[in-house]
């Protein structure tokens, strides 16, 4: 009995890590690559993610149960979907925040991913807002800060992107 005692707990172990895995491995193929990812505080994982031949774009959202949403469903010339924006902001109290956007549209729903970088202290942060163009109702994904991979900036590296000076 004492035996078997190690391996529950080896085979608990393996289960939680597996399971892990298995819910990162539904975001991305091996085919692709993701250029910001991160977990919101509200439990989904958000993805920005391209074809490692930058054959497509695509935004991903998995629930905490595994749903996906992903845009657009059909790939080719999905990046002519997408717009790139980079601003520098400068606060009152001598910071400055690179901030870098990338919009898209659902139906009546504008998508805004961003990624903001302060120059003072170092940190990041990443989320993703959702706003409805007939109601003006936003919704935020806030993300964890821990989870944050990648950087939004990697986006314009192929020029596939259009680059635009305001997003409005």
């Amino acid at each position: 009995m004492r035996l078997l005692f190690p391996f529950k707990i080896i085979f608990a172990v393996s289960f939680l890590f597996l399971g892990q895995f298995n819910y990162a491995q539904l975001v991305l193929a091996e085919n692709e690559e993701a250029i910001l990812r991160f977990k919101a505080k509200s439990g989904e994982e958000i993805t920005l993610l391209k074809d490692k031949t930058d054959y497509y774009l695509q935004f991903r959202l998995v629930n905490p149960q595994g749903d996906k949403n992903e845009f657009p469903k059909p790939k080719p010339n999905s990046w002519k979907q997408f717009k790139y924006s980079h601003r520098v902001a400068f606060l009152g109290n001598g910071k400055q925040i690179d901030v870098e956007l990338v919009r898209f549209k659902i139906d009546d729903d504008q998508y805004v991913i961003y990624e903001q970088h302060d120059r003072g202290s170092g940190s990041t942060t990443a989320g993703l807002r959702i706003t409805n163009s007939e109601t003006k109702q936003v919704k935020l994904y806030s993300g964890i800060s821990s989870t944050i991979q990648g950087d939004l900036s990697r986006v314009i590296e192929g020029n596939n992107i259009e680059v635009v000076e305001h997003l409005d």
